[in-house]
């Protein structure tokens, strides 16, 4: 019998009993024999029954006397060291943003873990979340890589953002990288950027999985041998390598995960955008206006939540069989680190 389609029904015509002896044994009410509620729980389980949270949820409150405001929680769980976290503290503070915007609209909260917090074990995790009836999940991306979750997810439905969480294998929602920086690479070559620059270090390289990187050859393979500038990918983005790079191949824009590059540029005597200009490749974690592009953050966080969402609806958990990316289109933003196109009459 398929778990997805077992109804209380069904398991009361197994047992030989009523629905509602059924619905009472499963929620452990005391109005019926001790006996007989291990008897139908065990059946239940046995057929692989699974209660729809949503549905639980909603019951109780009408066997409330009195309507709660309490909603049904969906956890966020961020993996990883705290310290780590500074250099994307803005990106993340604005997908739990949305997240949490997303998910009361639906009529759902979000509910915060941090690993690590307070001796927050994965089995203490998982006691957490099924007391407080915690059935859907988000991963948020993390600064750390090659991520582990180890939860018996027969109990959740469930969605990872980014790809910093490599094991489960769960649906994830994902900034479309690819389709944002060739957006990039467009609208610089529209306002007159020939010879486009890309820095980035090797752990942003591996949480967009080469896509920048992957793009960046596809360009240069198109263009003149001349106009192109070789990619500058380092173990962490200093300024003495920076500028090295900078130097021998003197490209017209610099795009890159980090602003201070920008800094160092005009430390050297450039002025931005007249001699050089700059693009953030994560533009929401701009330290001063500058152009770049917006990876959508908040909208992340609410894809996430609707995942989840549409998974409870359907009284889904575990594991995918084949686990599916949403992915986000990114906009480039113009902003006065770039030049803006000139038209003539």
């Amino acid at each position: 019998m398929n778990a997805n389609t077992v109804t209380i029904k069904q398991i009361a015509e197994k047992a030989g009993v009523s629905i509602a002896t059924v619905s009472m044994a499963l929620r452990r009410s005391p109005k019926i024999r001790a006996a007989t509620a291990e008897r139908v729980r065990e059946l239940a389980l046995a057929l692989g029954y699974r209660p729809n949270p949503l549905v639980s949820a909603l019951m109780a409150r009408i066997r409330e006397s009195s309507p709660s405001r309490e909603q049904v929680a969906i956890g966020a769980i961020y993996l990883g060291a705290d310290e780590r976290r500074a250099p994307n503290a803005a990106f993340l503070a604005e997908i739990f943003a949305g997240a949490v915007e997303r998910a009361e609209s639906l009529g759902f909260r979000l509910a915060l873990f941090r690993s690590g917090e307070k001796g927050l074990t994965m089995r203490r995790l998982r006691e957490i979340l099924l007391s407080r009836g915690i059935h859907g999940l988000i991963v948020l991306p993390s600064s750390d890589l090659d991520l582990k979750l180890e939860l018996d997810w027969s109990h959740f439905a469930a969605v990872a953002i980014g790809y910093s969480l490599v094991e489960p294998s769960l649906h994830r929602v994902v900034p479309d990288h690819f389709q944002a920086l060739l957006e990039a690479f467009e609208q610089l070559g529209r306002h007159g950027y020939r010879r486009i620059g890309l820095i980035m270090d090797t752990g942003t390289d591996l949480r967009v999985r080469h896509k920048w990187a992957a793009l960046l050859e596809w360009h240069n393979g198109r263009k003149d041998p001349a106009l192109r500038v070789p990619l500058c990918l380092v173990p962490e983005i200093n300024r003495e390598t920076f500028l090295a790079w900078f130097e021998r191949h003197r490209p017209d824009v610099v795009l890159s995960p980090r602003q201070w590059v920008a800094e160092w540029m005009e430390a050297e005597g450039l002025s931005l955008p007249q001699d050089v200009g700059f693009a953030h490749l994560n533009w929401t974690e701009r330290s001063a206006p500058c152009s770049g592009i917006d990876q959508r953050s908040a909208m992340l966080g609410a894809a996430a939540v609707e995942s989840v969402v549409a998974q409870l609806h359907r009284n889904e958990r575990g594991l995918p069989t084949v686990a599916q990316t949403l992915a986000i289109e990114g906009k480039w933003v113009d902003g006065p680190t770039t030049r803006r196109r000139v038209t003539r009459d």
